[in-house]
């Protein structure tokens, strides 16, 4: 996201690819799985038709099932339900095989169930039920760890601020169902336009954050005009204001990167709306705002500023 955290058609979990269903490789897990069926039957076969314990071949299948791929999993509930065939090639054992295999197909089929309603409870945990953007939770999480990233690699990081203008017009002129719609609409612009690496975040009502890792300000403000242009309708028109802080030295918190471009977002609207203005801040520094207790600390240098149309 998946969760749709970034846009060109990857859709991840916030911060990251989806996690693995275990540490190990596909390929290993099948082996594993191959070679305790293997062993199941090896089993059964020294027990004669005394004990029945073909059936113990589900839990192999369904570790296969779980850790990999549900097609390794019918591979080796294939070779499991077949390996009676070695031993009785008469119709019992055709018809054993048969029910065994069956057996073991639903059983492959109930980890990959599961493990799809754990993965969309997790997305709808993180992402915004309109936007399918990442929530604020989501967001804080991934992005302290890009911004961890970026400390220890000393890599540019931005953050952008878009609120839209003229939205509550929107919603009363036309309702909130054609506000909801642009809210939408404002979200899959953004995210059609983002790399699958980048976190893009409703952070409440019309207001969005995207963070971008190694990216610098001009390259930031090219992906945040390419968005705004598919904007609106002629129905329901509607502009954004952008605010871009691109940082050379990371912040101590993601709050402080935010709120850097939501200061940024501000000179926007003031210089007119419907327009990006993005800086670069060098520092050194701790928090975007001054504060009287500690004045040194809170510098902020900024030396590029670019404002565009």
């Amino acid at each position: 996201m998946g969760f749709r955290a970034g846009g060109n058609g990857m859709t991840e979990r916030p911060g990251g690819p989806a996690p693995r269903a275990c540490r190990f490789s596909h390929g290993a897990v099948t082996a594993a799985g191959l070679a305790v069926a293997a062993g199941i039957a090896v089993l059964d076969w020294a027990a004669g038709p005394a004990a029945s314990l073909s059936v113990l071949s589900v839990f192999p299948v369904m570790a296969v099932a779980w850790c990999a791929m549900s097609e390794h999993a019918v591979v080796v509930a294939a070779l499991a339900a077949g390996a009676g065939l070695v031993v009785d090639r008469g119709a019992a054992g055709v018809w054993t095989a048969l029910a065994l295999l069956a057996v073991l197909l639903t059983a492959a089929a109930l980890p990959v169930r599961l493990r799809d309603a754990l993965a969309h409870q997790t997305e709808a945990a993180a992402t915004d039920p309109l936007t399918g953007a990442l929530n604020r939770r989501a967001f804080q999480e991934a992005a302290e760890r890009e911004r961890l990233r970026a400390e220890r690699r000393s890599e540019p990081i931005s953050v952008a601020y878009l609120d839209l203008d003229g939205f509550k017009e929107v919603n009363d002129r036309h309702g909130h169902q054609t506000g909801d719609r642009v809210l939408e609409e404002v979200a899959e612009a953004v995210l059609k336009t983002i790399r699958g690496t980048d976190l893009f975040c409703r952070i409440g009502g019309d207001e969005f954050v995207l963070l971008l890792p190694d990216t610098d300000a001009r390259e930031a403000a090219a992906v945040l005009n390419r968005a705004r242009g598919t904007l609106g309708t002629p129905q329901a028109p509607v502009t954004s204001s952008v605010g871009i802080a691109t940082f050379r030295i990371v912040p101590t918190t993601v709050g402080a990167m935010i709120d850097a471009a939501d200061d940024l977002m501000y000179q926007a609207k003031r210089q007119g709306k419907n327009r990006i203005v993005a800086a670069v801040v060098a520092g050194p520094w701790m928090r975007w705002d001054p504060g009287d207790d500690d004045p040194v600390a809170d510098t902020v240098t900024i030396d590029v500023e670019i404002v565009r149309v």
